[in-house]
Protein backbone atom coordinates (compact mmCIF):
# COMPACT_ATOMS: atom_id res chain seq x y z
CA UNK A 1 0.00 0.00 0.00
CA UNK A 2 1.24 3.29 -0.83
CA UNK A 3 2.06 6.30 1.94
CA UNK A 4 -0.46 9.02 0.75
CA UNK A 5 1.65 12.41 -0.20
CA UNK A 6 0.49 16.03 0.12
CA UNK A 7 1.70 18.57 -2.06
CA UNK A 8 3.56 19.98 0.60
CA UNK A 9 5.25 16.04 0.58
CA UNK A 10 6.09 16.23 -2.97
CA UNK A 11 7.67 19.38 -2.59
CA UNK A 12 9.62 18.31 -0.16
CA UNK A 13 10.74 15.53 -1.65
CA UNK A 14 11.83 17.88 -5.07
CA UNK A 15 13.47 19.91 -2.98
CA UNK A 16 15.88 17.34 -1.08
CA UNK A 17 16.45 15.45 -4.68
CA UNK A 18 17.74 18.71 -6.01
CA UNK A 19 19.97 19.15 -3.18
CA UNK A 20 18.15 22.58 -1.94
CA UNK A 21 17.25 23.83 1.41
CA UNK A 22 14.38 25.21 2.33
CA UNK A 23 16.31 28.85 3.17
CA UNK A 24 17.55 28.15 -0.57
CA UNK A 25 14.42 27.85 -2.05
CA UNK A 26 12.87 30.38 0.06
CA UNK A 27 15.32 32.80 -1.37
CA UNK A 28 14.76 32.12 -4.83
CA UNK A 29 10.88 32.34 -4.46
CA UNK A 30 11.15 35.51 -2.22
CA UNK A 31 9.53 34.41 0.42
CA UNK A 32 10.53 33.37 4.04
CA UNK A 33 11.97 30.05 5.27
CA UNK A 34 9.10 29.91 7.50
CA UNK A 35 6.82 30.39 4.36
CA UNK A 36 8.42 27.05 3.09
CA UNK A 37 8.16 25.18 6.30
CA UNK A 38 4.42 25.53 6.56
CA UNK A 39 3.83 24.73 2.97
CA UNK A 40 6.48 21.65 3.13
CA UNK A 41 4.41 20.82 6.60
CA UNK A 42 1.02 21.68 5.11
CA UNK A 43 0.80 24.02 7.68
CA UNK A 44 -1.67 26.45 5.09
CA UNK A 45 -5.08 25.70 5.04
CA UNK A 46 -5.16 27.34 1.02
CA UNK A 47 -2.49 26.99 -1.11
CA UNK A 48 -2.00 29.46 -3.61
CA UNK A 49 -1.82 28.05 -7.25
CA UNK A 50 0.39 30.80 -8.56
CA UNK A 51 2.81 30.06 -5.72
CA UNK A 52 2.26 26.17 -6.68
CA UNK A 53 3.98 27.33 -10.03
CA UNK A 54 6.47 29.46 -9.09
CA UNK A 55 7.50 26.55 -6.43
CA UNK A 56 7.35 24.06 -9.89
CA UNK A 57 9.32 26.45 -11.78
CA UNK A 58 12.31 26.40 -9.42
CA UNK A 59 12.12 22.66 -8.78
CA UNK A 60 12.74 22.14 -12.65
CA UNK A 61 8.92 20.73 -12.82
CA UNK A 62 5.35 21.33 -13.56
CA UNK A 63 2.28 22.21 -10.81
CA UNK A 64 0.81 19.60 -13.17
CA UNK A 65 3.45 16.73 -12.02
CA UNK A 66 3.27 17.58 -8.75
CA UNK A 67 -0.29 17.26 -8.98
CA UNK A 68 -0.06 14.09 -10.72
CA UNK A 69 2.15 12.59 -8.27
CA UNK A 70 -0.22 13.51 -5.20
CA UNK A 71 -2.87 12.25 -7.23
CA UNK A 72 -1.52 8.65 -7.80
CA UNK A 73 -0.37 8.60 -4.23
CA UNK A 74 -4.09 9.09 -3.26
CA UNK A 75 -5.13 6.82 -5.77
CA UNK A 76 -7.38 9.75 -7.45
CA UNK A 77 -9.37 8.33 -10.02
CA UNK A 78 -11.70 9.89 -13.02
CA UNK A 79 -10.06 13.47 -12.30
CA UNK A 80 -10.17 15.78 -15.08
CA UNK A 81 -5.95 16.83 -15.36
CA UNK A 82 -4.04 17.83 -18.43
CA UNK A 83 -2.72 13.72 -18.83
CA UNK A 84 -6.21 13.17 -20.21
CA UNK A 85 -6.22 16.03 -22.83
CA UNK A 86 -6.05 12.89 -25.19
CA UNK A 87 -9.50 11.71 -24.33
CA UNK A 88 -11.24 15.58 -24.49
CA UNK A 89 -14.09 15.00 -27.69
CA UNK A 90 -12.87 17.89 -30.37
CA UNK A 91 -16.46 18.51 -29.85
CA UNK A 92 -15.97 20.33 -27.05
CA UNK A 93 -12.31 21.84 -27.96
CA UNK A 94 -14.60 23.78 -30.75
CA UNK A 95 -17.40 25.09 -28.31
CA UNK A 96 -14.16 26.26 -26.27
CA UNK A 97 -13.07 28.08 -29.24
CA UNK A 98 -17.00 29.69 -29.82
CA UNK A 99 -16.40 29.29 -33.59
CA UNK A 100 -12.42 30.80 -33.98
CA UNK A 101 -10.70 28.98 -36.00
CA UNK A 102 -7.54 28.52 -33.73
CA UNK A 103 -5.85 29.87 -30.94
CA UNK A 104 -2.27 31.10 -30.45
CA UNK A 105 0.28 31.43 -27.87
CA UNK A 106 3.14 33.25 -28.11
CA UNK A 107 2.89 34.03 -31.90
CA UNK A 108 2.22 30.26 -32.77
CA UNK A 109 -0.79 28.85 -33.55
CA UNK A 110 -1.58 25.78 -31.09
CA UNK A 111 -2.13 22.13 -32.37
CA UNK A 112 -4.95 19.99 -31.83
CA UNK A 113 -3.22 18.31 -29.37
CA UNK A 114 -2.14 21.43 -27.45
CA UNK A 115 -5.62 22.76 -27.36
CA UNK A 116 -6.95 19.52 -25.53
CA UNK A 117 -4.13 20.43 -23.16
CA UNK A 118 -5.23 23.88 -22.87
CA UNK A 119 -8.77 23.00 -22.53
CA UNK A 120 -7.93 20.19 -19.88
CA UNK A 121 -5.83 22.99 -17.81
CA UNK A 122 -9.05 25.36 -17.93
CA UNK A 123 -11.43 22.80 -17.01
CA UNK A 124 -9.24 21.90 -14.17
CA UNK A 125 -8.33 25.24 -12.80
CA UNK A 126 -12.15 25.47 -12.43
CA UNK A 127 -13.22 22.79 -10.84
CA UNK A 128 -10.62 23.66 -8.54
CA UNK A 129 -11.85 27.33 -7.96
CA UNK A 130 -15.56 25.93 -7.93
CA UNK A 131 -14.36 23.71 -4.70
CA UNK A 132 -12.46 26.64 -3.31
CA UNK A 133 -15.01 28.88 -3.18
CA UNK A 134 -17.57 26.30 -2.24
CA UNK A 135 -15.01 25.73 1.15
CA UNK A 136 -15.24 29.45 1.61
CA UNK A 137 -18.31 29.96 1.77
CA UNK A 138 -19.08 27.11 4.50
CA UNK A 139 -16.19 27.38 6.29
CA UNK A 140 -15.47 30.39 8.51
CA UNK A 141 -12.11 29.05 9.43
CA UNK A 142 -10.90 28.66 6.19
CA UNK A 143 -12.18 32.34 4.61
CA UNK A 144 -9.53 33.72 7.48
CA UNK A 145 -6.74 32.75 5.40
CA UNK A 146 -8.10 35.22 2.60
CA UNK A 147 -8.70 38.31 5.36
Amino acid sequence: MRNKKTIGDVIRELRQNKNISQRELANILGVSNTAIYKIENNKNKYFDPEMLSKIAKALDTTSDEIMRQVNESNNVENQNTSSDYKDIPIEDIEKFLEGRKMLAFKGQVLTEEQLRYVYAFLVTADEMYKKQQEKLAKDPEYRKDFE
